[in-house]
């Protein structure tokens, strides 16, 4: 048996199946452009230190504070400058370290950093 007449053999012992499938997924669409509602698009805003979320669907808005997940973290102080950080990535970075490194220092594992002297002051407050 030739390659097309298994083709022709086969479309015409499934043509019932092939003929539901295709009008299932005609009406899927049309039910889908008739419940069609707007796309939601996001955007986000930083306000100070904190990140708000807006998610607009048309003429309607939705504002959310996320919420930080895992450990809040540490109050971290330089004790040469007196500048106070809400936590040991923004010390870090405020001083051009990684956080690990930082961490050893706070860990007792090395001396200083640059020649800053670090103290963990606390834990912040969910």
């Amino acid at each position: 048996m030739r390659k097309e007449n298994k083709v022709i053999a086969h479309m015409k012992k499934y043509k019932y199946h092939y003929i539901t499938g295709l009008g299932l997924f005609l009406i899927g669409v049309i039910v889908g452009l008739i419940l069609k509602k707007p796309p939601i698009t996001i955007v986000n805003q930083i306000v100070k230190d904190s990140k708000m979320v807006i998610a607009q669907t048309g003429n309607n808005s939705i504002a959310q504070m996320l919420v930080r997940r895992g450990h809040p973290g540490f109050i971290i102080r330089c004790k040469e400058t007196g500048e106070t950080f809400a936590s040991i990535n923004r010390a870090a970075e405020m001083f051009g370290t990684s956080a690990t490194r930082l961490r050893s220092h706070l860990a007792g594992k090395t001396a200083n950093i640059f020649g800053y002297t670090f103290e963990k002051l606390g834990e912040m407050i969910a």
